[in-house]
């Protein structure tokens, strides 16, 4: 495919202009006009550059690029990779808030699809989701646990005080608010700060990927359940669903690298 088409195809699925976002999205540094293989992956850095280089891709697409709108700084490690990206002719694309909510493939859409809930109304850029399949918050908790975190185990550990998380693998929660859920928030990456806005909305639960000093006091209070899927977990979701969507639009080869990330 042409990088033109691949760059079009991007924008008319996202509409970048609809949001005021800390960077550029789409086409953040211009390599070969011949796209023959993608690498897909949460966040652009030397790890995965590294395996795009082994790779011999045309075109990285990511949600966390490198270029924001107001610096533009070149200096190590940075200069490095910029220049490996121009050397070796690679193309960069990065898709970040129009990403997270995007209502059929962003990343809160999609970590709303794997527990079943239908979208109500866009927050932010994520959603308030009802759980019409009145799964239990321990159901949505494993749910998670098997699609984003399937390969760690862990038996919760006896609280510490009323304040200290539970955990499965390495998803955090806090059980505060009911045993099924009516209406949740979804937000992904570091969503945490928005959890009043969306309690305002009528959600019991809230879902997202960090977790600020202050809000575990705020949950007890306010009798909410909270699920930190750590801010990559909850941001593989999309770039997953692009992936999918451009192998079966285009022919050209997708490659997803996983550089995991606990955090």
């Amino acid at each position: 495919m042409k990088r033109y088409d691949l760059e079009q195809f991007l924008h008319d699925v996202y509409h970048y202009d609809m949001f005021d976002d800390y960077c550029y999205n789409g086409l953040q540094v211009e390599g070969s006009e011949e796209i023959n293989t993608i690498l897909f992956g949460v966040s652009f850095n030397a790890l995965l550059l590294e395996e795009a280089i082994r790779k011999n891709v045309d075109a990285i697409l990511v949600h966390h690029g490198i270029f924001g709108k107001d610096l533009f700084k070149i200096h190590e490690p940075f200069k490095k990779s910029l220049y490996q990206l121009l050397h070796k002719n690679i193309s960069l694309f990065g898709i970040h808030l129009p990403m997270d909510a995007h209502p059929e493939i962003g990343n809160n859409a999609e970590l709303a699809r794997m527990i079943g809930g239908i979208l109500l109304e866009p927050v932010h850029v994520g959603f308030l989701v009802e759980n019409t399949r009145n799964l239990s918050f321990m159901q949505i908790i494993h749910s998670y646990h098997k699609e984003l975190d399937p390969e760690s185990s862990s038996t919760p550990p006896s609280p510490l005080s009323p304040l200290h998380y539970k955990y499965l693998g390495n998803i955090q929660y806090y059980d505060f608010g009911p045993d099924t859920p009516k209406k949740i928030g979804i937000l992904s990456g570091g969503g945490s700060r928005y959890i009043p806005d969306y309690q305002s909305h009528g959600a019991d639960t809230y879902i997202t990927g960090d977790i600020k000093e202050h809000l575990p006091a705020y949950l007890y209070d306010y009798h909410m359940n909270f699920i930190n899927l750590g801010h990559y977990r909850s941001e593989k979701t999309g770039i997953l669903a692009l992936k999918k969507r451009i192998e079966t639009t285009f022919s050209v080869s997708c490659l997803y690298c996983d550089i995991y990330n606990p955090i």
